[in-house]
């Protein structure tokens, strides 16, 4: 995993910026704790049974989320967002940058 600290940002990050630097992998990885090898409780929502699970999409070439209780899914960007309930997906991009500066 590489890091933000070389690089400074006179914008906003966007997800291209954060990509070339580290990879969906690490950042869910990051805000698990660990990748996943089987179905987890979300993290997402309070659960009880183990819905939430990771896997390669081929069709987008990216990691994503499925929360099989609920349906919802999404990349990296869309768990953060949803993880710290933030209301922008920008947001979600300057708390990634912020926490892997760190």
């Amino acid at each position: 995993m590489t890091g933000f600290k070389n690089r400074e940002f006179k914008n906003l990050p966007t997800e291209n910026d954060i990509l070339a630097l580290v990879t969906d992998i690490d950042i869910f990885s990051f805000y698990l704790g660990a990748i996943p090898k089987k179905l987890i409780c979300s993290p997402l929502r309070n659960d009880k049974v183990p819905s939430f699970g990771l896997f390669r999409s081929d069709k987008y070439n990216k990691t994503l989320y499925k929360d099989f209780a609920n349906g919802e899914s999404g990349n990296c960007f869309v768990f953060v967002k949803k993880l710290f309930n933030l209301p922008k997906i920008t947001d979600a991009y300057t708390r990634i940058a912020s926490d892997f500066l760190m």
